[in-house]
């Protein structure tokens, strides 16, 4: 059996030993960093980022009725003008083909 001997490391791929010693002050420093990113703002801008009484909600039928699934016309409406056309009973599922 023949037995390889490892290629040589090159100097250009081993880390350095000042970033090797402080990788975890990098990773606590990252962390730190990822935490305070995730912390909500009070304010971007002078603008108050949390919803105030003047915010309007979406009207409900603009939230139930938008979709893009085009079986039922091209236009962002048709969906949910024309889905109630659908009969969806009975149907009849069959399995057939290379199945046990």
């Amino acid at each position: 059996m023949l037995i390889r001997r490892p290629s040589p490391i090159h100097a250009s791929e081993i880390t350095d030993e000042r970033l090797y010693w402080g990788r975890r002050e990098f990773i606590q420093t990252a962390a730190a960093g990822a935490a305070a990113a995730a912390l909500p703002l009070d304010r971007l801008g002078g603008r108050l980022l949390s919803r105030s009484d003047e915010d309007k909600l979406t009207p409900w039928a603009d939230v139930t009725g938008y979709n893009n699934f085009y079986e039922f016309g091209t236009d962002k409406s048709d969906p949910a003008k024309y889905a109630t056309r659908l009969k969806t009973r009975p149907w009849k599922i069959e399995v057939s083909g290379e199945v046990a």
